[in-house]
């Protein structure tokens, strides 16, 4: 997905914005952008700090800046 950003516009990806829906069991993926920063492609988070036991409980989403939801599965 960050490629995706880094070859598409002048914005780079530097922080990932986790937001956890435990009623729906949802985790939305937000991407931080903007020019000169530094590139990142991976990010890490602390499931439990988050509220997530089990993340195979939850659906996953990529959400782009202009709001398209895409369904990220694990693996």
């Amino acid at each position: 997905m960050t490629e995706n950003s880094k070859e598409n516009s002048a914005l780079l990806i530097y922080e990932i914005q986790p937001r956890v829906d435990a009623s729906k069991k949802t985790l939305m993926l937000s991407a931080n952008q903007a020019p000169g920063k530094e590139f990142k492609t991976e990010f890490q988070f602390n499931l439990e700090e988050l509220g997530v036991k089990n993340i195979t409980e939850y659906q996953i989403f990529w959400i782009d800046p202009d709001g398209t939801k895409t369904a990220i599965e694990i693996q």
